[in-house]
Parts: C-alpha cells; sequence; structure tokens
C-alpha cells in the first residue's frame, strides 16, 4: 500500500489527471463526430468514457490520499479538465 502524499502533490496529481481526461474527452468528441449517429452506439461511448473517468479518478484517489476525498482534489481535477478543454488549441 503506498503512503499518503502531501496535499500540494495530492492536488497536482489532480490536475493532471483533469488535464489527461479533457483530451481523453476531446478524442472522444472528436470520434463521436465521425461515427455513425446511433443511440446505441453514442450510448456504448458514452458509457465507455464515464468508466474511463471514473477509474481514473479513483486511481488517482487511491494514489494520493489512499482513499481520502477532499475538496481541493475535486476543485483539482475540474480546473485541470477545465484548463484542457479551453487552454490553447482548444
Amino acid at each position: 500500500m503506498t503512503t499518503p502524499v502531501t496535499s500540494p502533490y495530492a492536488f497536482l496529481i489532480f490536475v493532471l489527471c483533469g488535464v489527461a481526461l479533457g483530451f481523453v474527452y476531446s478524442v472522444y468528441i472528436a470520434l463521436r463526430r465521425f461515427s455513425v449517429r446511433k443511440k446505441l452506439v453514442c450510448g456504448v461511448m458514452d458509457a465507455g468514457f464515464w468508466a474511463i473517468m471514473f477509474v481514473a479518478f479513483i486511481a488517482a484517489l487511491l494514489q494520493s490520499t489512499a482513499g481520502l476525498l477532499r475538496f481541493f482534489e475535486l476543485l483539482g481535477f475540474a480546473l485541470g479538465f477545465a484548463a484542457c478543454l479551453t487552454g490553447p488549441g482548444a
């Protein structure tokens, strides 16, 4: 089992996790634009994206603070995700 890390490092982990998942979301949106617009295909793609997002968030949570969810981690994740979607190249 890993030991919990300090708060600034945990914040950075969640910012980077948010950036990575923002990139995955951008790729997902590009794939969705070029895919067949069937409800079943869109539903499966949505479920796959949310499953990836959930697993990545839980993995970052367990790695950084041994499963303790704190407000600054949610804030870091949201900031990283938003920075990826609104940053350069958006």
